[in-house]
């Protein structure tokens, strides 16, 4: 259950994603905006072949460094 719970709210960060508009997305050009859609497109359409390594990978490495940039971008948005 926490898998597919995990896998769900990687898809809505990915979904997310695709309704930032593209002036936001072009000010923040190091946040990988693709890739982020992508995974969601996979996780939603290829769900069957998700590693778990890879889910793993996403939420250990990748989401602390998505996760504290864009708190940045919140922050210097909100000044």
């Amino acid at each position: 259950m926490r898998f597919d719970a995990t896998m769900r709210n990687l898809e809505l960060i990915g979904e997310a994603a695709t309704h930032v508009p593209a002036d936001m997305r072009e000010q923040a050009p190091d946040v990988p905006w693709r890739l982020i859609i992508g995974l969601r497109n996979r996780l939603i359409h290829a769900y069957l072949s998700i590693e778990p390594e890879t889910v793993w990978l996403v939420i250990t490495e990748h989401l602390p460094l998505l996760r504290k940039r864009l708190a940045a971008l919140a922050q210097d948005g909100s000044d």
